[in-house]
């Protein structure tokens, strides 16, 4: 029983131990809460436009409240980093009395700030997110300190590109408030701050300071140790600081200072700064090397400052510098002193020079190398510079004078506004002396300079020394050598120009004038210009065994240059170098002839530069030259004539020349058109003896040697008559040319597939070539032409034809209304003959021939072509459709008639063979009368359709074939009487009768035809059909018995 009791008192006892001590942390959570509740409503009273946030509030009995996790935000702001500060721990030191808190009257006397950040972010007004802490609220009481342990602010600027983000951490510092009563009975709130903060890129960053509420003076002092200046610095730190710096962004190393700055009201701030710069570097674009190892001491303070002993070193070049600012303002006094050793001068120094320097230096445009003592002084009235130079070895060009000196030695100084030369300089490897004096060097500068040399190199450099007019003058002759220079240039006041005096005299020099760019060597004489007029005198040179001799002069025109020149030569060689000399026409018309040989010429030009305009006339003797053009080239030598050109007309009379046994003669016309392009106009043009071989094949354009080639022409020709040559100012392009020409031949052949021989007679052309193809048209005038041994006379018609194609007669003529078109006639053994003939022409070219002869005496032809034909007579009519290629006759293709009427053709030998087998009586020498034959031909074959010979007592009806070697298959029947007489009824009738008695074959050559004959053919066809019709029954009858025996059963 007691232990029962005591079990359950110990129980209750626990449950009430554990009541309290429960209530107790129910009632202390509950009071922090209030508390926290409480002071974020303070905070956020002071800071109505933030967001505040406390994670908790910790009271402490006798030592205060320990305030965690207090962060304040922007409520509307968007971007990055919201959040403006953030206290990891803040301790109000106080009693932390629950009276204190309930009457809200607490006695704070400290406050310790523990790992607070505060973030700054650029907004795209320009302002700063940490503007918003400001001003800071008053939240009362009477704290006499705050100390501030391991705080960071971090600076965020995303408005740069890119963005920065500065940061200063480990920030310790003490700021102490002391209230004390004055004589006057206010109180006076002494502020005092202490601490340091470390950055990445300044180092150890110490302030120190100290402010009164009643003086409303401060002061502030501190050091900075090891800051490092560097490009990323200058990328960490804000956009507005990095904007103000960017002046040293090219400086690196390291600064250690020391500063007091302190104000009292009615004063103005002063301020006292020291420091050392150590292990620097200076790295520009405008320098020609980085400037390393700058040392340098800096004092500076409210009336100015100092820099001194600042050295270092550029590449060799060394250098020590003080400097002095007298005042902060725009115009303030400065003093500049400084010494450079080898000082390297090109042009990147120019660019750090003030404007009116720069303007100085480009005037002579120095580059080299120096010692320099300096001093650049400013006041009020500008900058006033002193220094000596000691060239050790300066190159330099005057703009008055653009000769480039190098290697130039001694002393330039410039002194009260008075520049003085005493130079030695080199133009090459010759030297120079250069003396002068300029007061007041610059666009208002007067005195004198003056340049000597001997054997100066003729290049640009002394070239670019005279004025720019007479520049263009001198350059258009490309001089080379070396020439003995004196210039004098002098100016006497300022409103003045400098007047120059120049002599040059060539020393055997070589020239190439742009205008006539024919190049001559060891050329002397005198060059001499006073002001803008220059004299040419004495001028000679020579050019392998030619001479030439010059005088002239140039002179000054409203708009430029004009120049004078007269030019004789002597044996002048017909080669490129005077090709290229030549204007651009006629340059190209050079390239085009190909000429050779020497001239000798007269020469005069006239050029005015403003308007480009070139007055040259050249008369020149030809005395058996040579010429190949490119665009005709058949060699044409013992070339003689006159020549007369000017202003871009050519005149050529009397012109002779020959190839081999060929001979020209020839007058004309050439014009050169300023952009390139020429006509060239050779008129009363004779050529004797001209013959079509291989070198004129080759000679003319591929188009038209391929059309020609095809004719195979072969024989003597003579030409007369005009040809053009035309070439535009394209450089490719091509000669074009036309002609009106005739064209005179004895026993002249051409074989095209067609092979016309004996040709005697002339053919005038009219054609043209565009460089890519030709025609050419014109009319036949022969006299005499044999085809197959066949002679036509008088052959006259039209013609056309083209690399591809051969026109004939009507062929030939374009159809007009209204007009017939001619086709080619000529007279045939006392007959007419007209045809058209097409040919193409190629490697294997085609013909097509439409021909109508009429009214030829067959006595006539029989005489020439048939052998003992002589008694033959009558009149021939008939036409021949035939087409072939020059393959050969296995080509041809055909057909044609042949009429005879009014015939006697007793002693042809066919006849005669055929009458003697029809008579046994000797044959009637007026058998028969008229003839008709239709025919075909195929390759070399001619098929009769018919071959009819027709007489008052018989007609002879045949058809066959003949061979061109005149063999002869004929088969022939006789009709009794005269066929053409008999009605039609009847002649089919009577026909074939009298095939069934007898036929008449004949076989051999034309001229002895063989004959035999068969009679009753119809009786031999007959006998022979029966036959045939027996063997095929005897054949069915047995195949019919094999059938049956298939089917009959066997026993």
């Amino acid at each position: 029983m007691c232990w029962t009791i005591l079990k359950y008192g110990v129980l209750c006892g626990g449950l009430a131990i554990l009541a309290a001590v429960f209530g107790s942390w129910y009632f202390q959570n509950t009071i922090n809460d209030k508390i926290r509740d409480r002071v974020e409503e303070r905070i956020a009273e002071g800071y109505p436009h933030l967001s505040v946030r406390v994670e908790s509030v910790q009271r402490i009995e006798g030592k205060g409240l320990l305030v965690r996790g207090l962060s304040l935000t922007e409520k509307k702001a968007s971007g990055p980093q919201t959040e403006l500060a953030f206290f990891q721990e803040v301790l109000l030191g106080c009693q932390a009395q629950l009276q204190e808190l309930i009457a809200d009257k607490l006695n704070i006397t400290h406050i310790v700030i523990r790992r607070p950040t505060l973030r700054g972010t650029r907004r795209t007004d320009g302002t700063w997110s940490l503007q918003k802490l400001l001003p800071l609220p008053a939240f009362g009481g009477s704290a006499k300190s705050i100390r501030i342990e391991q705080g960071e602010i971090v600076l965020f600027d995303p408005l740069k590109n890119p963005s920065g983000i500065f940061k200063v951490s480990d920030a310790n510092y003490v700021v102490q408030f002391d209230f004390k009563n004055s004589d006057n009975g206010q109180t006076d709130k002494q502020t005092s701050i202490k601490g340091s903060m470390l950055s990445e890129h300044l180092g150890r960053i110490e302030l120190e300071g100290n402010t009164s509420s009643q003086t409303q003076a401060w002061q502030v002092s501190g050091r900075v140790e090891n800051a490092t200046l560097s490009p990323d610095l200058q990328q960490d730190l804000p956009g507005d600081i990095a904007r103000h710096l960017a002046s040293l962004s090219p400086l690196r190393g390291q600064l250690g200072l020391q500063f007091l700055v302190h104000y009292r009201p009615g004063s103005p701030i002063k301020f006292t700064t020291q420091g050392k710069f150590s292990q620097g570097s200076f790295s520009d674009e405008r320098l020609p090397y980085p400037i390393s190892d700058i040392q340098a001491e800096i004092y500076l303070d409210q009336d100015g400052g100092q820099i001194k002993n600042v050295t270092g070193h550029s590449g060799r070049t060394r250098f020590a510098i003080d400097a002095r600012l007298d005042g902060y303002h725009e115009n303030a006094n400065l003093l500049i002193r400084g010494r450079a050793t080898h000082l390297v001068i090109d042009q990147q120094i120019a660019q750090i020079l003030p404007a009116k320097w720069k303007s100085q230096w480009n005037r002579y445009m120095p580059d080299g190398e120096v010692n320099a003592d300096f001093q650049l002084r400013r006041d009020g009235k500008g900058w006033h510079p002193q220094c000596r130079i000691e060239c050790i070895s300066l190159g330099f060009t005057h703009y008055k004078f653009p000769y480039r000196m190098e290697h130039t030695r001694g002393m330039i100084e410039l002194q009260n506004d008075q520049l003085y030369l005493q130079l030695s300089a080199q133009a090459g490897d010759q030297p120079v002396e250069i003396v002068g004096r300029i007061d007041n060097p610059g666009p208002l500068g007067v005195g004198e300079v003056f340049l000597k040399a001997n054997n100066v190199p003729l290049d640009q450099k002394l070239i670019r020394a005279t004025p720019e007019k007479i520049q263009q003058v001198i350059k258009s002759f490309s001089p080379q050598g070396t020439v003995n220079v004196f210039f004098h240039s002098k100016r006497e006041t300022p409103e003045d120009s400098w007047f120059p005096h120049c002599v040059i005299d060539l020393n055997g020099i070589a020239i190439r004038y742009e205008k006539f760019s024919y190049p001559l060597q060891n050329v002397r004489g005198r060059l001499e210009g006073r002001g803008k007029n220059w004299g040419y005198h004495n001028l000679t040179g020579t050019n392998d065994t030619g001479v030439v001799t010059a005088e002239g002069e140039s002179k000054p025109t409203d708009s430029g240059i004009e120049l004078n020149l007269q030019i004789t030569a002597q044996k002048i060689a017909l080669d490129e170098e005077l090709q290229q000399a030549l204007p651009h026409g006629m340059r190209q018309l050079w390239a085009q002839l190909r000429p050779a040989g020497d001239i000798n010429t007269a020469i005069k030009f006239n050029f005015i530069s403003a308007t480009k305009d070139l007055n040259l006339s050249v008369a020149t003797d030809l005395n058996k030259i040579r010429i190949e053009p490119v665009f005709f080239p058949y060699r044409m030598e013992n070339l003689s004539g006159r020549v007369d050109y000017e202003n871009g007309h050519a005149r050529f009379s009397q012109l002779v020349a020959n190839h081999g046994k060929t001979n020209f003669t020839a007058s004309g016309n050439c014009h050169f058109a300023p952009a390139g392009n020429w006509t060239c106009h050779f008129t009363e043009l004779n050529v004797d003896r001209l013959r079509m071989d291989r070198e004129l094949l080759l000679a003319l354009p591929s188009r038209l040697r391929s059309g020609i080639s095809a004719l195979q022409f072969s024989g003597p020709m003579n030409l007369n008559g005009a040809v053009r040559f035309t070439r535009g100012n394209s450089p490719n392009a091509p000669v074009v040319s036309d002609w009106n020409v005739g064209l005179e031949t004895v026993q002249g052949k051409i074989d095209c597939g067609i092979v016309l021989d004996q040709i005697h007679g002339g053919i005038s052309l009219i054609g043209s070539y565009n460089g890519r193809q030709f025609y050419t048209q014109g009319e036949l005038d022969l006299d005499s032409v044999l085809y197959e041994n066949f002679q036509f006379t008088a052959v006259r018609g039209p013609l056309w034809f083209n690399h591809q194609h051969l026109l004939f007669g009507s062929y030939a003529e374009r159809k007009s209304p209204g007009k017939t078109p001619r086709r080619i006639s000529a007279d045939f053994y006392g007959g007419r003959l007209v045809a058209d003939c097409r040919v193409s022409l190629s490697d294997t070219s085609r013909f097509l021939i439409d021909a109508q002869m009429s009214d030829a005496d067959l006595a006539k032809f029989a005489t020439e072509m048939i052998p003992g034909g002589r008694n033959l007579r009558g009149k021939m009519a008939g036409n021949l459709q035939l087409a072939g290629t020059s393959r050969g006759s296995h080509t041809l293709r055909g057909k044609g008639a042949l009429r005879l009427k009014e015939g006697d053709v007793y002693e042809l030998p066919l006849v005669l063979s055929l009458l003697k087998l029809l008579s046994i009586r000797e044959p009637d020498s007026t058998a028969f009368n008229s003839c008709d034959v239709d025919f075909q031909i195929d390759g070399e074959h001619i098929l009769f359709d018919q071959f009819n010979f027709h007489g008052d007592a018989i007609s002879m009806l045949g058809k066959g074939e003949m061979d061109f070697d005149k063999s002869l298959r004929m088969v022939f029947h006789a009709v009794i009487g005269n066929d053409q007489l008999q009605l039609p009824i009847v002649r089919p009738l009577l026909g074939m009768a009298s095939q069934q008695l007898m036929l008449l074959y004949v076989y051999g050559t034309l001229d002895n035809p063989q004959t035999t004959r068969e009679a009753l053919p119809g009786v031999r066809r007959a006998v022979q059909e029966i036959q045939t019709e027996a063997e095929k029954e005897k054949n069915i009858i047995g195949k019919t018995n094999d059938w049956l025996q298939e089917w009959i059963p066997k026993r």
